[in-house]
């Protein structure tokens, strides 16, 4: 990847043409979004579940693994639209090469 390279123009903008940005994103690359959100809320959840079902620690689990949940799938997301500002293709595939490769 070189900066040179970049297909996103990199000007000054408005809150507004960054939700317009993101939401043509993710209407381009809702497959791997969805798949990418189901690797880390699917396992989360059943494990909020079972937490909360089995012990008293309902809502502080809940939150936890909410806020620990939060931070690679953060982490994956930018990775892979960092990648996609750079003409590469966007997968569910290649973010999960790019997490084993480092």
């Amino acid at each position: 990847m070189k900066f040179e390279q970049a297909r996103l123009s990199l000007v000054p903008r408005s809150a507004a043409n960054c939700l317009d940005l993101a939401l043509m994103f993710c209407g381009r690359h809702l497959g791997p979004l969805i798949g990418l959100w189901a690797l880390f809320a699917v396992p989360l959840s059943a494990a909020a579940l079972l937490i909360a079902r089995f012990t008293d620690w309902g809502f502080a689990a809940a939150l936890c693994l909410g806020f620990f949940g939060s931070a690679p799938f953060g982490a994956m997301l930018i990775g892979g639209a960092a990648r996609t500002s750079f003409g590469e293709p966007f997968s569910l595939g290649k973010m999960l090469a790019d997490l084993k490769a480092d």
